[in-house]
């Protein structure tokens, strides 16, 4: 019966409707069901009396609780839209709203500062080249001495290069002062011995084996430490981008995560294509063709509201029985748990909407990526033929469509029949 009822739910208001407004409401009873039954006696009987009823009695009972729980849902979906836009930080008291946006500009600032941290880093790192023509030099000018002379060099570079090997090994940056430093270390100890056993005018074994030590070292410095050097620079850059851009937009500043998490959009699509995130993505929906990725984007947007609304449903609980247990309530147990995990259910669910709203925004931007162009031809609009064009077209699109400024010179593109 339960199942059939589900299925008839599902079946009447579609899927969509079912994980992501439904579902909540129905964990959002039960749990007030639960808490009423720990907290007042006459809850524990009430439900105690339903359970000893007979089968189809409490079959109907619970059929009934299900539709009354899918009235309710389907009644205050629409609020699902205007709470987003509060998690945005839209229509925040303006006092918490400096507050909020203080906090969010020393957090933007920080990840800008790190990433120009990193740029000149990777900067100040030599070339690859330049160090393998300094070291060739140095070695070029230990052939002509033909012997090794001084050990004690070749086993200071051979401690150096071992260190630049730990920080690899730990996924560590390499940096400009450690390649500085056994590049030194390295060039001392070609200069003073010859790295050449074709060279060497003493053949004996520890000569061979020195020389043959001296030019390993070099060879792993110059093919694996030091472009490791620049890689791991170059990719920690590029996280330190992808991170900030991801988190904020180019301009635009929210008091709020999930604000700056839609800003960081908006910034993506503009900053890339000239694209109207607002405007258009509504419209680019009903045009996509590909149709996996249409099941992909609904998927997405399922989980950001189910997150959005079980952060409302749980801040609701949290707030509404904290007023019950303290006019009616009895038990400190019971408002010690509610104290205690209910700020950590509101935090976990405030970050499981940032992260749900992070992956449906990668899945936007991929969809953006491959697909604005089917939304130029629905329409009718001529493809552009570079980026800049293409800049230049959804910008006058967008003031032709958005401010019906008639004198914008939009050509049409017809299909030929």
């Amino acid at each position: 019966m339960f199942g059939q009822a589900l299925d008839k739910i599902d079946t009447w208001l579609g899927r969509s409707f079912l994980l992501a407004r439904y579902f909540p409401w129905l964990l959002f009873c039960a749990a007030n069901l639960l808490f009423a039954s720990a907290e007042f006696p006459a809850v524990r009987n009430f439900l105690f009396e339903e359970y000893q009823k007979a089968a189809s009695d409490t079959l109907i009972d619970l059929l009934i609780l299900l539709i009354a729980v899918a009235v309710v849902a389907f009644t205050i979906s629409p609020a699902i839209r205007p709470i987003t836009k509060m998690l945005e930080g839209q229509g925040v008291w303006p006092p918490v709203a400096e507050l909020l946006f203080l906090r969010r500009s020393v957090e933007r600032q920080r990840l800008i500062r790190l990433r120009e941290a990193l740029f000149q880093r990777r900067a100040a790192l030599p070339k690859v080249d330049d160090l393998a023509d300094a070291l060739g030099n140095a070695r070029e000018a230990g052939a002509k001495v033909r012997v090794v002379a001084d050990t004690a060099a070749i086993t200071a570079a051979e401690i150096e290069t071992r260190r630049l090997w730990a920080l690899l090994y730990l996924n560590q940056p390499i940096r400009q002062d450690d390649l500085t430093k056994t590049t030194k270390a390295l060039s001392r100890a070609l200069h003073r011995n010859c790295a050449d056993v074709l060279f060497l005018e003493d053949r004996s074994d520890a000569a061979v084996a020195w020389a043959k030590r001296l030019s390993a070292t070099q060879k792993e410095f110059i093919e694996v430490l030091a472009p490791y050097a620049i890689n791991v620079a170059q990719s920690q850059e590029a996280i330190a981008l992808d991170t900030q851009q991801s988190l904020y937009g180019k301009a635009e500043l929210a008091p709020t995560q999930l604000g700056n998490d839609v800003a960081a959009l908006r910034s993506y699509c503009y900053t890339r294509y000239g694209f109207n995130f607002d405007f258009f993505w509504p419209r680019l929906q009903l045009v996509i063709k590909d149709t996996q990725l249409t099941d992909k984007l609904s998927v997405a947007r399922v989980q950001v509201d189910f997150s959005v609304l079980c952060l409302t449903l749980t801040a609701l609980f949290c707030a509404t029985w904290l007023f019950i247990l303290a006019a009616w309530g009895k038990s400190l147990i019971t408002l010690g748990g509610l104290v205690a995990f209910g700020p950590l259910a509101i935090r976990t669910w405030l970050w499981m909407v940032h992260e749900s709203f992070a992956d449906y925004a990668e899945l936007v931007r991929g969809a953006i990526d491959v697909s604005r162009f089917d939304l130029l031809g629905a329409l009718r609009q001529p493809m552009p033929t570079s980026l800049a064009e293409e800049r230049k077209l959804w910008t006058a699109t967008s003031r032709s469509l958005m401010l019906d400024e008639q004198d914008i010179k939009v050509a049409y593109e017809h299909q030929k029949s």
